[in-house]
């Protein structure tokens, strides 16, 4: 900002500032920039480029070991006229709005609970932490031997209650239910992790204020807590409903999409086309429809969160 001032007045002379122009900004602060073109860099080779080769690959006819013929949108009219793309679409809605409410509500508790430190602190923190490090693989290993309508601990428990076993992954409403509560076993830790980080910067003096007028804790979390997550919120909500979407590890190593599709995550009916059927532009027809999905539902949480903090 000083640089900049003083490039102001050094091209105005006495004369009222001007506007320092783009060019002028980056060049002063091209330290800077220095230090963040490495990301840069890796965000256009890793993100960007694959993202407009997939786009290009979806208005082509391109299976596996045969020249790639140019259809235009006949991959989009293909797969918004069959019945199967509205169920993958429909399952992937519950999938992830299931996961984002629960993980939220689930990161949310935990954090209000571990906000103040106490003896084994860092030992649970740790402990409920690690969920979000396992490998979607290995938690989809563990939770199909949890299942087990034989050997499984989830249908003893229930069996010890008197209740008769469940075939969780054998009925489609069972294997939803169960691949929606795996998920947010997996991703309730970033939330916890975002809250703590976000109630740690929240001045302890609103509290007591609250406090001395009487304010019980409830109220306190609705007119203190609450408003002034809300930046953390943002970003905890956008984050955790871009994993949900981009499932694909865990609903295929838990489910295979079955049974009767009954668990086919768009993610899952991409893989399918692509490794399975080898139909790479039609599968990336899909992963464009995913990725405008997502760039609407970041549009949508940025205009109803930048309305909430602009009350």
């Amino acid at each position: 900002m000083r640089r900049e001032a003083q490039l102001s007045t050094q091209t105005s002379g006495q004369t009222a500032p001007q506007r320092v122009s783009l060019m002028q900004r980056i060049w002063y602060h091209r330290t800077a920039y220095l230090f963040v073109l490495p990301a840069i860099l890796v965000v256009l080779f890793v993100r960007l480029l694959p993202t407009l080769e997939a786009i290009r690959l979806s208005l082509y006819d391109a299976p596996m070991g045969r020249p790639a013929r140019f259809v235009g949108l006949a991959n989009y009219q293909r797969l918004f006229t069959e019945s199967q793309f509205y169920l993958n679409l429909r399952i992937t809605a519950f999938f992830t709005l299931s996961v984002v409410v629960l993980s939220l509500l689930a990161g949310l508790l935990l954090a209000l609970l571990l906000r103040r430190a106490f003896v084994g602190f860092d030992l649970l923190r740790t402990g409920l932490f690690l969920p979000y490090v396992v490998m979607p693989v290995v938690v989809a290993m563990m939770w199909r031997w949890m299942a087990d309508p034989v050997r499984g601990i989830l249908n003893f428990g229930l069996n010890l209650l008197g209740f008769e076993s469940i075939a969780f992954l054998s009925r489609p409403l069972p294997a939803l239910i169960l691949l929606v509560i795996v998920a947010t076993w997996n991703l309730y830790p970033f939330p916890m992790i975002m809250f703590l980080a976000g109630l740690s910067t929240i001045p302890e003096h609103l509290y007591q204020a609250a406090r001395v007028d009487g304010i019980g804790r409830l109220r306190q979390f609705f007119e203190i807590t609450l408003p002034l997550l809300k930046p953390t919120l943002f970003i905890t909500t956008t984050t955790v409903t871009l994993f949900a979407l981009y499932a694909v590890e865990l609903p295929l190593a838990l489910t295979q999409g079955g049974p009767a599709s009954s668990t086919e995550v768009l993610g899952i009916r991409l893989y399918v086309e692509a490794f399975e059927y080898f139909n790479r532009g039609f599968a990336s027809a899909i992963g464009v429809v995913i990725l405008v999905i997502n760039v609407l539902l970041v549009l949508l949480f940025g205009q109803l969160f930048t309305a909430k903090w602009n009350r």
